[in-house]
């Protein structure tokens, strides 16, 4: 597989992962190569990249593996918590994909 190359016989998708008796939505998932993440239209707030956090320490106990790609999409980040989100996305080696900021 070539860095940052989905292979053909692979899809992301949207999946309903059970954990400890709960049912948690991952809104882009793949489980093999690994990869997790969240999609947004409006991150107001970084309780989105919150969840993707959670999501992806799940993804790891279950599937005993760092995922191969997290990833947070919104199609618009808050001014107010831009900084914060871009602060919060490094720690965590995320990739993020926005649209604008306002």
């Amino acid at each position: 597989m070539e860095a940052g190359v989905l292979p053909k016989d692979k899809k992301l998708e949207t999946r309903k992962i059970k954990y400890e008796g709960k049912e948690i939505e991952v809104n882009v998932f793949c489980e093999d190569p690994l990869i997790v993440g969240e999609v947004t239209a409006f991150a107001e707030t970084d309780e989105e990249i919150r969840k993707l956090i959670e999501k992806i320490d799940i993804a790891r106990r279950i599937y005993d593996r760092e995922p191969a790609a997290k990833v947070f999409v919104a199609n618009v980040i808050s001014r107010k918590v831009f900084d914060k989100i871009m602060s919060i996305v490094k720690e965590h080696g995320i990739i993020v994909i926005y649209g604008s900021t306002k």
